[in-house]
């Protein structure tokens, strides 16, 4: 080896600068393959970049909708709780009774008007069968009938036709005549009846008297009318009997004085005759009779 040694050195030497050459060659293969690697892994982190401020764009967007939903829905059910709380007060404040009933014919309100109506208490009536509760026995097959009627077919008789009449019951068994009024309404995607209701007992006791006195006055004016009729016949009976007498005296006979006085007689005569007539005319006229043209 040591005889060797110089030869190894020479040929050391030799290699130096390819060992050198490949050593150069490596560093420049490195650092060419670490510039490409920064140069991709830059991309990435830019495209990284560029998709975070994109989700972080949509978060914002979708964060910037989410609210303005939100405050819709706060305004939507604020007015929701506004519309409720105005027809709670209406329906609290109605003088005419109020009752809400389901599609299954429970009673969901009931205003202080309905409970002085039937006598039942707000409580007696939420949750109650509303026929079995103020719709008298004989009726209540026919309420039945026509709910199930509209459930099914959305058929509509009393719902929606304005002002009905028909009859009550109180809480006592009580049956009286009420006036009322049906139509529908939503409310939380829920169909239910409203009916405006009042009891008019008064009403129909009033009617019936005005039409008692309306009878006894067209009694008393037919009366009336054949007493002008009856008294017209008797009075101008006697006064054409008057006339036709004054009108066979000789005025010759007569003197001046006398004359006067046969005219006078005879002008009151006729003009008695003229207001009998006139009253037979009433009388027909009242009595239909007669035609004014």
């Amino acid at each position: 080896l040591q005889a060797y040694l110089p030869t190894l050195l020479s040929d050391i030497d030799a290699l130096r600068p390819k060992v050198r050459a490949l050593a150069l060659a490596g560093v420049d293969h490195f650092t060419t393959q670490e510039t490409a690697d920064r140069n991709r892994l830059s991309v990435t982190l830019q495209r990284l970049a560029y998709g975070l401020t994109a989700l972080i764009a949509v978060l914002f967007l979708s964060l910037a909708s989410l609210i303005q939903l939100y405050r819709q829905g706060q305004r939507a059910s604020q007015k929701r709780e506004q519309a409720r709380a105005r027809f709670e007060a209406v329906v609290s404040s109605s003088l005419n009774a109020v009752l809400v009933a389901d599609t299954e014919g429970h009673i969901v309100e009931f205003n202080g008007a309905a409970e002085t109506v039937f006598g039942y208490t707000r409580d007696e009536a939420l949750g109650a069968d509303l026929a079995e509760l103020i719709v008298p026995e004989e009726l209540r097959e026919a309420h039945r009938a026509g709910m199930k009627r509209f459930v099914e077919t959305g058929e509509r008789k009393v719902i929606g036709a304005g002002r009905v009449r028909l009859k009550g019951m109180r809480k006592g068994g009580e049956v009286f005549p009420v006036e009322l009024s049906i139509s529908l309404s939503e409310a939380s995607g829920e169909t239910v009846f409203v009916s405006f209701l009042r009891d008019i007992t008064k009403e129909l006791k009033a009617e019936e008297d005005l039409k008692d006195a309306l009878e006894k006055a067209q009694v008393g004016e037919k009366a009336k009318s054949n007493l002008l009729t009856v008294m017209s016949h008797e009075m101008r009976t006697p006064l054409n009997g008057v006339i036709g007498s004054l009108s066979l005296m000789d005025l010759n006979i007569l003197g001046e004085a006398d004359r006067n006085h046969l005219g006078t007689a005879q002008r009151s005569a006729e003009s008695a005759v003229t207001l009998v007539n006139d009253l037979m005319d009433i009388s027909r006229i009242e009595a239909g009779e007669i035609m004014i043209e």
